[in-house]
């Protein structure tokens, strides 16, 4: 398996990048023979891997660490909200002693992918039950238009488990906000000493543009009780009432408040 990944590592850096994907009958694809099939595989891979890092990344002078690939932004199927993929090729040294540029060798060790989501348009209550509506030839168009507007490579985009997951986060972070605007929930700030800078730094991350990712945690039931959302370089924790599919301002029981930070 190891040598596997290598190699695939390797034949995507050695590569050029293809114009576009094929598009192959299935019935083709399954008749192809096992050699076929993986050059077949290793062109739409290649022709998915869109913007390359390079390595000239990071303030080492000697390169080690890790490059990406980012894919381009597609729709996820529902509406407003679009995902794209990041893959990594990891390299280590192969001797971390030396300091010689001319001797210094790394190897690639490993691949890592994630997915991100991003928001055209704000989620709502109808938009978990609109998973998944846009098929067929309405996803070239809902493709162009993602790339058309949502096109920049980190700002807007946060990671999550799922396209549920994704809408669920913001849905609570909105909620969150209503709560404390309109229901007078308290925030949450024990590492500030002035709670109303608190309150300005809580406004500026809470909303879904700021998100950089959404984790949630279960009950013993298997229901989300928990929202923990990272959001303009600090982490909102939202607790709710009793689990619930949608998150409402009026089932929000906390919101707590940290930067990554600590204010002093």
């Amino acid at each position: 398996m190891r040598r596997a990944l290598l190699a695939l590592a390797a034949a995507m850096l050695a590569v050029p990048p293809a114009a576009a994907q094929d598009e192959v009958l299935s019935k083709d694809l399954r008749a192809k023979s096992d050699r076929d099939a993986e050059r077949q595989a290793r062109r739409d891979l290649d022709a998915l891997l869109q913007e390359f890092s390079g390595y000239n990344v990071g303030s080492r002078k000697l390169f080690q660490g890790d490059v990406w690939f980012w894919t381009d932004p597609r729709s996820s199927g529902t509406k407003g909200l679009w995902e794209r993929d990041l893959l990594q090729v990891i390299y280590h040294p192969t001797d971390p002693r030396s300091r010689n540029s001319d001797t210094f060798t790394v190897r690639a060790r490993g691949l890592a992918a994630e997915r991100y989501y991003g928001f055209t348009q704000l989620p709502d209550t109808a938009t978990l039950d609109a998973i998944g509506n846009i098929r067929g030839a309405a996803l070239d168009g809902a493709d162009r238009l993602c790339r058309s507007t949502l096109s920049k490579e980190w700002s807007g985009w946060f990671r999550a488990d799922s396209e549920f997951a994704a809408i669920q986060g913001a849905l609570a972070l909105m909620a969150a906000k209503e709560a404390v605007d309109t229901l007078d929930l308290s925030i949450g700030c024990e590492e500030w000493r002035d709670p109303d800078d608190c309150r300005r730094a809580f406004d500026f991350a809470a909303q879904p543009s700021s998100i950089s990712r959404v984790t949630q945690e279960y009950d013993d039931e298997d229901q989300v009780k928990l929202f923990r959302i990272d959001a303009a370089t600090s982490w909102i924790r939202i607790e709710l009432k009793k689990p619930a599919r949608i998150p409402t301002a009026a089932n929000i029981a906390s919101v707590k408040y940290d930067p990554y930070i600590v204010i002093t």
